[in-house]
């Protein structure tokens, strides 16, 4: 038997089905391309949440409220201010807060997030990409 005769034995034993799907917006990951959008000033944030003054707790519960109040108005990229921590006598308390929360509660809410660009914050800031609501 030759390779073409081998070749199209081996075709006849493969299953001739194919099912091609494109997976449900939710299901599909997060655009890497979005945060530069957002440094080169093509997105830019809909509404700002400034944590100033703040203790923990509270910042949680305004961060939750804030999600989703913005997710319910249709908002996709918001804008949380946690300040740099210049107060908190070391590390920035609220920043990590909300990180931890971004990162470990609200992925109901959110697809993605990162420290905001030098324009919106820098480092005092997050720049948070929500889910699309249907």
């Amino acid at each position: 038997m030759g390779e073409r005769e081998l070749f199209l034995a081996a075709l006849g034993e493969m299953e001739t089905v194919f099912h091609d799907e494109v997976p449900a917006p939710s299901e599909l990951p997060p655009v890497p391309r979005r945060m530069k959008l957002v440094r080169q000033g093509k997105v830019v944030p809909e509404a700002v949440l400034d944590l100033h003054g703040c203790d923990r707790l509270q910042a949680l519960e305004k961060t939750r409220h804030f999600l989703e109040n913005a997710l319910w108005q249709g908002k996709k990229t918001i804008l949380i201010v946690t300040g740099r921590g210049i107060g908190s006598g070391g590390e920035p308390v609220l920043r990590g807060e909300v990180e931890r929360f971004l990162q470990q509660e609200a992925g109901r809410w959110v697809v993605e997030w990162g420290r905001a660009p030098g324009r919106y914050g820098g480092d005092g800031a997050l720049v948070v990409f929500l889910r699309v609501s249907r």
